[in-house]
């Protein structure tokens, strides 16, 4: 946990409300996205986790995440993490995940999942390097067309990692990064398709742009083509077994099998 940070479970009407607005810095949402305070609460009511991490008082940062239920088996369904502009940098973002973690276990629960963007880097590092969370299911536009500041005009297309709680971050082996294959080359900062077709059971790369929220702004059909060039490398790697192991240097490792 970052010094002078403290991170809480947030429950009251007050507070819950804080993260309403928290949440239109953070994604430049308008109103209707928002995911209100009674939702939350309900949330938070039914089994779900709602935490926040200050800074002497003032909301830093947030995450949301609810009671799941697959094939039997509870697990958490964790949604949301959200860190104010103004503290993004500082760590909060891990030290949420792992209270939220605490948390999960102290519930009786050993899996958490939540999705994230593939080509978004700092949010890559966090879930898969830092966290030991893994990937093989690759969704298509998960939640449609949103018009928020970092979704607009792109195919929400998504990651669904698994967190197995109770185990030990496994090390990647360095020489299995040194000897992996890149699934495609990038020329000028776009992908040049169609992807690489690596030695079958050879490790993998896949790179991502160094700065996707800037090339959006920037050059509009450019981060399509990096959407459409990872989609399409995702869905060939996870069909022929491949699993997202780890994110350094700017690209994924994927493996064959999770040791």
């Amino acid at each position: 946990m970052p010094d002078g940070y403290v991170i809480e479970m947030i429950q009251e009407q007050t507070r819950l409300k804080e993260i309403e607005d928290l949440q239109i810095r953070v994604w430049g949402m308008d109103a209707l996205e928002v995911v209100p305070a009674a939702m939350l609460y309900i949330a938070r009511a039914s089994g779900g986790i709602v935490l926040g991490a200050y800074d002497r008082g003032v909301l830093a940062g947030f995450v949301l995440g609810l009671l799941g239920r697959r094939e039997g088996r509870l697990y958490h369904a964790s949604h949301m993490l959200g860190i104010d502009p103004a503290y993004q940098g500082r760590g909060l973002g891990a030290a949420l995940k792992w209270r939220q973690r605490e948390v999960a276990l102290s519930q009786g629960l050993d899996l958490m999942t939540w999705t994230f963007d593939p080509l978004e880097s700092r949010n890559a590092r966090l879930n898969i390097h830092k966290l030991g969370a893994t990937s093989a299911t690759y969704v298509e536009n998960l939640y449609g067309e949103m018009d928020d500041q970092l979704n607009r005009g792109l195919p929400t297309d998504r990651l669904l990692v698994e967190w197995d709680l109770r185990a030990s971050r496994a090390a990647v082996d360095r020489a299995a990064r040194a000897a992996a294959v890149p699934l495609f080359r990038v020329e000028r900062g776009r992908p040049i398709e169609p992807p690489l077709e690596p030695p079958p059971g050879s490790p993998l790369l896949l790179p991502v742009p160094p700065d996707m929220r800037g090339l959006r702004d920037a050059d509009p059909s450019a981060s399509l083509a990096w959407r459409l060039a990872q989609r399409e490398a995702l869905h060939w790697a996870f069909a022929h077994g491949y699993v997202v192991r780890d994110f350094e240097d700017g690209a994924y490792l994927l493996l064959g099998s999770i040791p």
